[in-house]
C-alpha cells in the first residue's frame, strides 16, 4: 500500500465525521442564536479548545513556523511568545471593563462597538475593515489548502478550480449545517489531531536520532540560527518581521472577529479570561513546537522545508516507513485540522456580523447559511484576482491580512477606555477615517515593498491609526456629549 493511500484513507474518515458532527449539530438548531451560540454558555474546556483550534491556522502554524523555523531558527519562537503576552492584555483589560451584563445578548465586536459609539453605522464602518482581514484568512487558508492537496497529483499537473471547489466543499458543509454548535465540537478533534501531528513528527526525530546514534554516533548538525542579521554574535530577526511579530500579536485579540464572537458564546467572564490564557498558552506551546519541527526535520530527517507541499511530498518519498507510513499521514490529518478549524473560524463570524447588521431575525436559519456560501464563493473570486491578476505571493497576502485584522486596535482599545469620548461624532468620524487611512497605508507598503520589507505594512497602518487616534482623543478629553 503506498504512503499517499494511507493518508487518503485517514482524510476521508475524518471529513465523514465532521459531516457527521454538522448533521447531528443541525437537528439542535431551532434559531439564530443557536446557530452563532449566542448567550449560551461555553465552558472553560470548550472556549479553550475552539480558541486554540482556531489560532492554529495551516497558513501559520504548519507553513510560517515550519518553512521560517527552518530558515530564521530559534528568533522565529519571538512570534509566540508575544501571541501569548497579547491574549494575556486582552483577558486582563477585557475584564476591567467589565462586560458581564452584555454577554447573554451577545457581545460580538460589532455589537460592543454599536453599544459604545451608540452607533451602529460607524461600527459597521469600522467592523468592515477586520471583516475583510478575515475574509482574506479564508482566501489564503484556500491558497494553502490547494498546496497540500497538490501531492496526491504529480508536481505540475493540479487542476486549480477542481482543487479550490474541493477544499471548498469540505469548508462548507459541515460549517453551514451545524453552525458555530458544530465548529466548537470539531475544534476539540482538530485541537488534538493538530498537537498528535507535531508530537508524531518530533518524537520521530527523536527516534531516528537515537539510532543513529546507536549505529553511527554521530548525527547531523543541526543550525538552531542558520541566518543571523548581524554576524555570528547578533542573531535576531530582520526588524520588519521583528515590528509585525510584536505589533500583530499584542494587538490580535482586541480586534478580531472570531475573538469577540466566542465572547459573545463564553459562560461568564472568568470563563472568558480563563479560556483566552489557556487558549492561548496552548497556541503558543504548539507554535514553538512546529518551529522546532522545521529547524530539526531537514538535517534529522531529510525533509524539504522550503514550501508545505514539498514537506509533504519529501515525506512521502522517505526511505524510513516510519515517515512515509506513519508520520506522513499524521501530519497530513494535522494540516487538514488545521485548514478546516481556521476556515470555519472566519466563515462564522462574517456571516454573524452580516447578520447583526441586518437584524438578526431568529425564525431564518436560511441567511446565515447563504451569507456562509456567499463569502465562500467570494473568497474563490478573491483567490484569482490576488494570486493570478495582481501576482501577490503567499507572505505578502499573509502580512496585509495581519496588518487589516489589527489596524481597528486603537479605536477599539479607546472604546474600551474611554467610551464616553468614543460617543463623539467628532471622534466617531476620526475614528473611521483613521482606520482606512490605516488600512490604505497597509495595502500600499504590503504591495510595493521589497520582499525584506513587506512585513513593516502592519505597524505603520497601526501606528498611523494609533496616531490619529491620540490626538483627537486628546483634543476632546474634557469634552461634553
Amino acid at each position: 500500500m503506498q504512503p499517499m493511500t494511507i493518508v487518503a484513507a485517514f482524510s476521508l474518515i475524518i471529513l465523514l465525521y465532521f459531516v457527521y458532527v454538522g448533521i447531528n449539530s443541525y437537528v439542535k438548531i431551532q434559531t439564530q442564536r443557536d446557530f452563532f451560540l449566542l448567550g449560551k454558555h461555553l465552558n472553560k474546556k470548550q472556549f479553550s479548545g475552539s480558541f486554540a483550534a482556531s489560532s492554529t491556522s495551516l497558513a501559520t502554524a504548519l507553513i510560517f513556523f515550519v518553512t521560517l523555523g527552518s530558515f530564521f531558527g530559534i528568533p522565529i519562537l519571538l512570534a509566540p511568545l508575544t501571541y501569548f503576552l497579547g491574549a494575556l492584555l486582552f483577558a486582563k483589560f477585557i475584564n476591567k471593563r467589565g462586560i458581564t451584563d452584555t454577554l447573554e445578548s451577545g457581545t460580538s465586536l460589532f455589537q460592543f462597538l454599536s453599544k459604545t459609539t451608540r452607533s451602529s453605522n460607524t461600527s459597521f464602518m469600522i467592523c468592515l475593515v477586520p471583516a475583510l482581514g478575515v475574509l482574506s484568512i479564508l482566501l489564503i487558508e484556500l491558497y494553502v489548502g490547494v498546496s497540500i492537496f497538490s501531492v496526491f497529483a504529480a508536481p505540475g499537473t493540479v487542476n486549480l478550480q477542481l482543487s479550490l471547489a474541493f477544499v471548498s466543499a469540505i469548508i462548507l458543509l459541515y460549517t453551514a449545517i451545524g453552525g458555530f454548535p458544530a465548529v466548537v465540537r470539531t475544534d476539540l478533534i482538530q485541537w488534538s489531531l493538530i498537537w498528535l501531528g507535531a508530537l508524531t513528527t518530533l518524537g520521530i526525530c527523536l527516534y531516528l536520532v537515537i539510532t543513529r546514534l546507536t549505529e553511527t554516533a554521530s548525527i547531523p548538525k543541526i543550525d538552531w540560527f542558520p541566518n543571523p542579521m548581524f554576524g555570528d554574535g547578533f542573531v535576531i530577526l530582520p526588524i520588519a518581521i521583528t515590528a509585525n511579530v510584536i505589533v500583530v500579536n499584542i494587538f490580535l485579540q482586541f480586534t478580531q472577529l472570531r475573538t469577540w464572537q466566542m465572547v459573545a458564546a463564553s459562560e461568564s467572564i472568568q470563563v472568558l479570561r480563563v479560556g483566552i490564557v489557556n487558549g492561548a498558552f496552548s497556541t503558543a506551546l504548539l507554535w514553538s513546537f512546529f518551529a522546532i519541527v522545521g529547524i530539526v526535520s531537514g538535517p534529522l530527517l531529510g525533509l524539504d522545508t522550503q514550501t508545505i507541499d514539498a514537506f509533504l511530498r519529501s515525506m512521502a518519498r522517505s526511505e524510513s516507513p516510519l515517515i512515509a507510513y506513519i508520520a506522513l499521514p499524521i501530519f497530513f490529518v494535522a494540516c487538514l485540522s488545521a485548514l478546516i478549524s481556521t476556515a470555519d473560524s472566519a466563515l462564522l463570524p462574517l456571516s454573524q456580523f452580516v447578520c447583526e447588521k441586518s437584524g438578526i431575525d431568529q425564525s431564518n436559519l436560511l441567511l446565515p447559511r447563504i451569507w456562509i456560501a456567499i463569502f465562500l464563493l467570494i473568497a474563490n473570486g478573491m483567490y484569482y484576482v490576488i494570486f493570478t491578476l495582481l501576482g501577490y505571493n503567499f507572505l505578502q497576502l499573509l502580512f496585509t491580512i495581519f496588518g487589516l485584522v489589527i489596524v481597528t486596535g486603537p479605536v477599539v482599545i479607546t472604546a474600551l477606555f474611554a467610551p464616553e469620548v468614543m460617543r463623539l461624532p467628532i471622534v466617531q468620524k476620526t475614528a473611521v477615517l483613521s482606520v482606512y487611512a490605516g488600512a490604505t497605508a497597509i495595502v500600499l507598503v504590503s504591495y510595493f515593498s521589497s520582499p525584506m520589507n513587506v512585513a513593516f505594512g502592519a505597524p505603520v497602518g497601526f501606528l498611523l491609526t494609533a496616531a490619529v487616534m491620540s490626538v483627537i482623543v486628546y483634543m476632546n478629553r474634557n469634552s461634553q456629549i
